[in-house]
């Protein structure tokens, strides 16, 4: 096998599991992941490895899915380099992380609320709901 041929199998593979782990670990589903990227649905599948021909993803689509997917997942994608991807760190703005805690608690109490969809079950659009804000908290507090 071809040196090319062979670290074009290993982006693949690490694409794959990028993908997998970002449904089985933080909820982003190929269709979550599709919507709140602006990649194209079929797009995102070829490069999971989930139609035909897998695709390698460029340096762009990787942008696009940084703010979507965890860095800690993106970073599978220099392994085994032992390279990580990161935020650069700056101080965060306390006020905007308090504001975006208050969104998470205020969603789960919605959620909670005997006269939501789930009464005070958490159904699973409700924990999409939460989730997102979760996310979003997660990256600023990083």
């Amino acid at each position: 096998m071809a040196h090319g041929d062979r670290i074009s199998a290993l982006t693949l593979e690490a694409q794959e599991r990028m993908f997998r782990l970002a449904e089985r670990d933080c909820g982003l589903s190929l269709k979550k992941i599709s919507l709140e990227s602006n990649i194209p649905y079929n797009t995102i599948r070829s490069y999971a490895g989930h139609s035909g021909v897998p695709a390698m993803m460029s340096l762009a689509v990787l942008n696009k899915l940084a703010g979507v997917i965890p860095d800690e997942l993106l970073s599978h994608l220099t392994q085994p380099g032992g390279r990580h991807i990161a935020e650069n760190y700056e101080d965060p703005d306390l006020d905007a992380l308090g504001e975006d805690a208050d969104a998470v608690a205020t969603e789960v109490r919605r959620a909670r609320h005997p006269n939501s969809p789930g009464g005070t079950n958490i159904v699973p659009m409700e924990r999409d709901q939460i989730m997102g804000k979760a996310r979003k908290l997660k990256a600023r507090a990083a």
